[in-house]
């Protein structure tokens, strides 16, 4: 199913003469390589590793490598979203709000107007599926900074951005059969 969507997007962003490319990313390599399609891990494409300290700017290579993946991308399609903790999520953000700074700038745009690097969005996965390793759920309304674990405290600003980067998407489809 996935497949079939990325496939009809690409048609449509070649008859709709759309100069934009779709970006594929999943949690976990086994996942990004049954999506097929150059699909990274959302480790490698976002330069977020879990058991790092957050670099809130990349500078030098990794900088430029992150704004050339990322320049002419106008979807992003993400898979194994109950992985994709709030924190996280928020960290996405992050990271493609560093990596369109030239496209706000050539457009006089305020990216502070946009998320996610003004880019379009499909989350794709089953909630109910595992939950994030050492981050918040995405669908977790009840943890607060008081009741949150400690050795989570730190990631605490960026989830409390997730959580609102997560409250924006309004529209969801469900499929009611498996197809594999």
């Amino acid at each position: 199913t996935l497949k079939t969507i990325v496939q009809h997007m690409r048609l449509l962003f070649q008859q709709e003469d759309v100069d934009a490319t779709i970006e594929l990313t999943a949690y976990t390599g086994v996942a990004a390589f049954n999506m097929g399609f150059g699909a990274k891990t959302a480790v490698s494409s976002f330069q977020i590793f879990p058991n790092a300290a957050w670099k809130k700017e990349l500078s030098g290579d990794a900088c430029r490598r992150l704004e050339q993946q990322w320049r002419n991308v106008g979807l992003l399609v993400v898979d194994e979203v109950s992985f994709i903790g709030r924190a996280f999520f928020g960290r996405m953000h992050f990271r493609l709000q560093q990596a369109k700074r030239r496209y706000f700038s050539e457009a006089a745009l305020d990216p502070n107007e946009f998320e996610f690097g003004d880019l379009s969005l499909i989350l794709v996965g089953d909630f109910g599926q595992l939950e994030p390793i050492d981050d918040f759920s995405m669908c977790d309304d009840e943890v607060n900074y008081r009741t949150c674990p400690v050795k989570l405290r730190h990631l605490w600003r960026h989830a409390a951005h997730g959580k609102l980067l997560v409250k924006l998407f309004d529209e969801a489809f469900m499929l009611r059969r498996i197809h594999r």
